[in-house]
């Protein structure tokens, strides 16, 4: 006989009385307190015999406990761990973020243009569209803190972010803003170079920024790391 107590509800915040009988009838019993983990093994219409961790079990009306999701769904979402590091979409994206900053964003072998990472671009470009100058050979002007440099900074806090329990949302923010950091490195690339047509561009955009933009987008959209259930005698 398997005697693991698995809770499937929680008492609410109000408590819940006790009864001997499904039925509401005679005096009721104490109160099952607030958040407190039962496992309902029966029920009949509107009531439900739950069993407590000490195994005591009575009647209770089921409508206000709280539906706990199931042992297995948790263990599926569980995080899958090497060592001390857990494996999760967050973490591999952050990585690919921090990844983006070394690749190619900007070059053109048949125009004799030299592959160039994030590095070569200073953060302004993101912003005014003159601080990439077509006149120097399609040369970013330098200053200021790279294109390069804020990836690497952003992707390593989101890597960071990945093996807490914090809310997922800064990682999230993060993403949102590496995706947005790509798409304006294109959009302003394209206003530096407004004699080129928008196919042309494309061609010049090396895929650095494209790693950027997905990574940045997954990082956005991407869940926090599942959590394993809490171990039941």
């Amino acid at each position: 006989m398997n005697t693991r107590f698995e809770p499937t509800h929680v008492v609410p915040a109000d408590g819940v009385p006790t009864w001997t009988a499904p039925d509401g009838s005679g005096v009721a019993g104490p109160n099952l307190p607030p958040n407190l983990p039962v496992a309902v093994v029966e029920q009949r219409d509107r009531w439900a015999l739950v069993r407590c961790s000490n195994t005591w079990q009575t009647w209770v009306d089921a409508h206000p406990l709280i539906e706990l999701e199931p042992v297995a769904a948790l263990e599926q979402r569980a995080p899958v761990k090497v060592g001390r590091v857990t494996l999760s979409i967050p973490l591999f994206a952050g990585l690919g973020v921090m990844l983006s900053s070394v690749l190619t964003w900007f070059g053109s072998v048949p125009l004799g243009l030299a592959a160039k990472s994030a590095y070569s671009f200073p953060v302004d470009l993101l912003t005014d569209a003159k601080a990439f100058d077509a006149g120097q050979g399609f040369l970013a002007k330098p200053g200021g803190i790279s294109i390069g440099a804020a990836l690497v900074v952003l992707g390593a806090i989101a890597v960071v972010l990945s093996q807490t329990d914090l809310s997922p949302m800064i990682g999230r923010i993060i993403g949102w803003l590496v995706l947005v950091m790509a798409t304006l490195f294109i959009t302003q690339l394209q206003r530096g170079l407004g004699q080129l047509v928008v196919a042309r561009v494309f061609s010049l955009v090396g895929v650095g920024a494209y790693v950027a933009a997905f990574s940045g987008l997954v990082l956005g959209l991407a869940r926090g790391p599942g959590r394993a259930p809490a171990a039941h005698p």
